[in-house]
């Protein structure tokens, strides 16, 4: 399956896999684009322009991409910096939604269909963002797993991409 298709399906679950609880409410129909060919170029300015916090600051860090004005570009940006993560999220997320007790009825002819995947339709949206529970904690143990999963995932919250 090329997970580039579907990688804005990441805006509903990350934020639930950051605490286990569910905090995102973007519809699953934003796709981002993930791929070179699809996607927007990544953040050009050097890293010595960039804003960092000063040493006596309190407050975090912001994420890598939390420039981003939007959130299509906020997760496109982490993406494009942790493709390999973004896609072993992306699985995890399709391999939980897929399962004959979640969504694998109601996303049988778009984001299951094993033989041509489709962007999911309406009613398969509905049911993931209706299982968004269910699936964090196996999107999170899935990911904790894969180093570059947790620096996509960690990219995404620290950036506030489910936010913008």
């Amino acid at each position: 399956m090329k997970a580039a298709c579907f990688s804005g399906l990441v805006l509903v679950f990350v934020g639930a896999c950051a605490n286990g609880t569910s905090t995102a409410t973007a519809p699953v129909t934003d796709i981002a684009p993930a791929g070179p060919e699809d996607a927007a170029p990544p953040d050009a300015a050097p890293e010595a322009s960039k804003p960092k916090a000063d040493a006596g600051d309190d407050a975090a860090a912001p994420g890598e991409c939390a420039g981003e004005a939007t959130q299509d570009a906020c997760v496109t940006c982490c993406t494009n910096a942790h493709n390999d993560g973004a896609m072993g999220y992306f699985n995890a997320l399709v391999d939980c939604a897929c399962e004959t007790a979640n969504c694998a009825s109601q996303c049988a002819a778009t984001l299951c269909n094993q033989a041509s995947p489709q962007n999911p339709d309406a009613a398969c949206n509905a049911c993931i963002q209706s299982k968004t529970s269910v699936c964090a904690p196996h999107i999170q143990a899935s990911c904790d797993l894969e180093p570059e999963c947790v620096k996509f995932m960690t990219c995404v919250n620290d950036s506030k991409c489910t936010s913008k």
